[in-house]
């Protein structure tokens, strides 16, 4: 989060206004922390949060097909 915030801040954007994508229950505190968070083929467990979070999952398998 602090990576993407001195990135954000950089540019001058609030990471409020950012997009971010995980796979992975390591990246929740990233989607948590931007405007449009996407879980992105996630494994189980940030699976599990994202829908009690309501965060959009994608399945680039089915998604894109």
């Amino acid at each position: 989060v602090a990576a993407a915030q001195e990135i954000a801040s950089g540019v001058g954007a609030s990471l409020k206004n950012c997009r971010a994508y995980g796979d992975s229950i390591n990246d929740l505190p990233l989607l948590e922390a931007v405007g449009e968070p996407f879980a992105v083929n996630p494994a189980p467990a940030l699976l599990l949060e994202a829908r009690k979070r309501g965060i959009r999952v994608l399945d680039w398998k089915k998604d894109l097909a």
